[in-house]
């Protein structure tokens, strides 16, 4: 019972003597408190996800956002997470990237992204000056 997390309280008193009577009425205990341990985190799980929407029951017991992932060309990257994420930890489904995510850029250093057509005119147009004295 103990490695089911249940008190001597939450196995009815029959049960727990009918047990001890036969190796057969233990597998029947085993089986219980198996049960009322799954119930038990069930019901965790549920008020998580009630109270919490966007969140899910992890095995550890704690109630997290849920998290996707987006693949892009330099690898895997966070998607939406939350309300918006449709199943924690997909990858790719739908609902679990914006077109924002998707982008390759979305998330690069300004330094490492290319220069628009803009910069580059600019650019081009403030070296056509010579240079003043120095």
């Amino acid at each position: 019972m103990q490695a089911q997390n249940l008190t001597r309280t939450q196995v009815p008193l029959k049960i727990q003597q009918a047990a001890c009577s036969t190796t057969q009425n233990m597998q029947y205990l085993i089986q219980y408190t198996h049960n009322a341990s799954s119930w038990k985190k069930q019901q965790a799980a549920d008020k998580c996800e009630a109270e919490h929407p966007g969140y899910y029951y992890t095995p550890a017991g704690k109630c997290l956002p849920k998290q996707c992932y987006c693949t892009i060309e330099l690898g895997r990257r966070a998607g939406t997470r939350g309300v918006d994420c449709p199943e924690n930890g997909k990858t790719d489904c739908e609902g679990c990237c914006t077109p924002q995510q998707r982008s390759p850029l979305c998330r690069m250093p300004r330094s490492m992204r290319k220069p628009s057509s803009a910069v580059l005119l600019k650019t081009a147009f403030l070296r056509s000056f010579p240079k003043g004295p120095e």
